[in-house]
């Protein structure tokens, strides 16, 4: 079997929220031993984020922290701290949220890890980052959304309320942080490297072509959901439920028009060219909604696909659940779970010499792995940990 590519690597992570835990979660799809560390008690603030599974699990933590061992530690208790000095003596990497003055406290600043774990590398993850205007604001999910432009006007489509919530500043700052963590590990240097991940910024790097374009049209992205680069594009309702529609190329417009039965639109001048047909796009999809109304969504995908055009029926996450596609590379795998008995997981997209990363575990139980971190990596005897817990240090 081929090595994972981060085995051997140890990440201590301290975030909250889905940010850290999705960055931890790619590192540990990838071989890397993560420790989760939550408050006792509580946990990460995730585990209370609805919908729950029918053992009370929240779907958002079960997603985002497969693969993890989890301990509870109290970080703001001298006892707790020590326990965290040692862990950050053992590992390679730490993930957080906190500010430079709170992990200095914690003791897990630049100049103690000198001292103790020399190539730690620390990767901090904020809404903002630690410098500019809006350092000290804070960054729920949706205002980052509206503050990088995705919701404004009709843009909102990307990211509707009425669907699935892509989390986009959350997932793009947590796939960035990852980047980040495996690129500063082949740093050749003597002292580990400390990252900084702004969920804003890595908000706006995800809109780049949209920017581009706006540094160079000073316009915004097209209304409806639709392609910037192609016309005609987007989302059209057939007689039963909406499809996605995408035109690439001149053969691709011709053959549309054949199967919409609308061969003159072809030579009609407000549509000769691509250009032309960005120029026109909402006459063109006013044009091109009243014709997909007339068959079903299936008809119209099966159609279109056979002439080499790029369709499909906008489906349920039910279907996506259940899509052969997935199922056939493995992508969703079911895991043994300490309450659910079983539990579906969605897998890592990236696969290494064809191999994708293994989901090994569920996500773990709030201080699941107490005994086995503190008692057989840190050799604290059973009375050492009953007396932590009973000081509610773990």
């Amino acid at each position: 079997m081929m090595v994972a590519p981060l085995q051997g690597v140890r990440v201590l992570d301290t975030s909250r929220g889905v940010a850290g835990s999705y960055a931890s979660c790619l590192l540990a799809d990838l071989g890397a031993d993560v420790l989760k560390i939550e408050d006792p008690g509580v946990g990460d603030p995730l585990r209370a984020e609805p919908p729950f599974t029918e053992g009370g699990e929240s779907v958002a933590f079960l997603a985002l922290n497969r693969n993890k061992r989890g301990i509870t530690l109290q970080l703001g208790k001298t006892s707790g701290r020590r326990i965290f000095t040692k862990l950050l003596g053992t590992h390679d990497v730490l993930v957080h949220n906190a500010r430079p003055a709170l992990l200095g406290a914690l003791g897990a600043g630049r100049a103690t890890l000198r001292e103790i774990r020399p190539r730690m590398i620390t990767c901090s993850i904020t809404p903002f980052g630690t410098s500019g205007p809006y350092a000290d604001t804070s960054g729920p999910e949706l205002v980052l959304e509206a503050m990088a432009g995705l919701l404004q006007g009709s843009a909102a489509v990307w990211t509707t309320r009425s669907g699935p919530s892509l989390r986009a500043a959350e997932m793009s700052a947590g796939l960035y942080a990852a980047l980040g963590v495996t690129s500063a590990l082949h740093h050749p240097g003597e002292e580990g490297l400390d990252l900084e991940v702004s969920q804003f910024e890595s908000l706006a790097s995800f809109l780049s072509p949209s920017l581009q374009a706006y540094f160079a049209s000073a316009k915004g992205p097209p209304d409806g959901g639709q392609d910037p680069a192609w016309s005609p594009s987007g989302i059209f309702p057939a007689s039963d439920a909406s499809i996605a529609v995408v035109v690439t190329s001149e053969q691709a417009w011709k053959q549309l028009c054949a199967a919409l039965e609308m061969e003159p639109l072809v030579t009609d001048e407000r549509f000769l060219t691509h250009e032309d047909r960005l120029a026109n796009r909402p006459e063109l999809t006013r044009i091109l909604e009243e014709k997909f109304s007339d068959r079903t969504a299936a008809e119209w995908v099966e159609d279109l696909s056979d002439r080499g055009i790029a369709a499909s029926r906008c489906v349920s996450m039910k279907e996506l659940a259940d899509d052969p596609h997935l199922a056939s590379r493995g992508h969703i795998a079911s895991v043994p779970d300490t309450l659910l008995g079983e539990v579906r997981l969605v897998g890592s997209p990236v696969r290494v010499g064809g191999v994708q990363g293994r989901i090994a575990r569920s996500a773990p139980l709030l201080g699941e792995h107490n005994g086995e971190v503190l008692g057989r990596m840190l050799g604290y005897s059973k009375s050492e940990l009953k007396r932590l817990r009973g000081e509610k240090i773990i």
